[in-house]
């Protein structure tokens, strides 16, 4: 049975340390890295400090790494404490939060376990078919198990995690507040479309396109290859001196937490070899929506993937519809 959001009384403060997290209990004597810290390492890794979306930064010696900037939000942490309680998916253990504002800017700093895994976008390359349809297959079970999570009793709503707004990056303003939550499908479509298609006292002729009648579920809204954690290569093999290789040439940091995932997966000799799905990231976007959203987003990032991603092994892992070519026009629209 699954625990609704709102029976978990989730932390909303701006600042949480959940001092019984297993960072603590691994390191007694250490401390989360304070904002300044972080944003000095980002700079040191060459994580685009300054962006909307710096890239997040590790901290190898910690199991740690950070997810920060000023479109990050607390949603996601609470988002993942509560997936965390319900087992259905591994995803990164939250060890807390912070908030710090840098001029107008307020960044939102998540301190996230650092799985030792690397992406199946960096093993593509490498995978047998048989190994990519094993995957396929995984992430169908999956992302099953991810959409059947019912909404909140008593209250079907399209947003995020306890009745927030949706955090959908197609609603990318950074100035203005994320809309909703919705209460029926049809606020949601004509919000939808008037927001980038059309004025409001005119009728959009694609709105029959956007059905209604479809179910709600829990939707990730941004699974492409870069945010699932596969098992690593076996060390020494072609495969993981060359991704040696190409995180060498991006920063020392980087190549210190591939070798430790590396040898992770020595030691535990389950997780090496043969992959496998560890875990999915970036729930940011993730809540409530139309069961067709999962699809059509994955399709739309799919074109920023091999072409055999979107065309066979997608099909395999969430079901086609219909509703692709106006998602897509208002995707586009949007400018994501």
């Amino acid at each position: 049975m699954f625990t609704s959001p709102s029976s978990l009384d989730l932390p909303t403060g701006p600042r949480q340390i959940f001092e019984k997290s297993t960072f603590f209990l691994r390191n007694p004597r250490a401390q989360l890295p304070t904002p300044a810290q972080v944003r000095a390492e980002c700079k040191a890794q060459g994580g685009n400090y300054g962006s909307a979306r710096p890239l997040p930064v590790r901290f190898p010696h910690l199991g740690l790494i950070v997810k920060f900037g000023f479109v990050v939000s607390i949603t996601e942490g609470q988002c993942l404490l509560w997936l965390k309680q319900l087992g259905v998916v591994r995803v990164p253990e939250v060890y807390g939060w912070t908030t710090d504002r840098v001029g107008y800017n307020l960044e939102v700093f998540l301190y996230l376990e650092l799985i030792p895994a690397v992406s199946l976008k960096d093993r593509w390359r490498w995978l047998s078919r048989s190994n990519k349809e094993h995957i396929a297959r995984e992430l169908r079970v999956i992302m099953d198990k991810v959409h059947s999570i019912p909404p909140e009793p008593g209250e079907v709503y399209i947003g995020s995690i306890g009745k927030q707004p949706v955090q959908e990056d197609i609603f990318a303003s950074y100035t203005e507040a994320k809309p909703g939550p919705f209460t029926s499908l049809s606020s949601f479509h004509e919000y939808l479309l008037c927001y980038f298609r059309q004025p409001p006292q005119w009728v959009d002729p694609d709105r029959h396109l956007l059905p209604d009648d479809v179910p709600i579920q829990f939707t990730h809204s941004d699974l492409h290859m870069g945010n699932i954690l596969v098992s690593p290569p076996l060390p020494w093999s072609k495969e993981s001196l060359w991704m040696a290789w190409q995180e060498w040439s991006r920063n020392r940091w980087s190549l210190i937490w591939v070798w430790r995932a590396l040898w992770w997966g020595t030691w535990r000799r389950m997780e090496c070899g043969e992959p496998r799905v560890v875990a999915i990231l970036d729930w940011q976007q993730s809540g409530w929506l139309p069961s067709y959203w999962e699809y059509c987003k994955a399709m739309w990032t799919a074109d920023f993937q091999p072409r055999s991603w979107g065309n066979k092994y997608l099909p395999m892992i969430l079901d086609k519809n219909d509703v692709f070519c106006v998602w897509g026009d208002i995707a586009a629209a949007a400018g994501i």
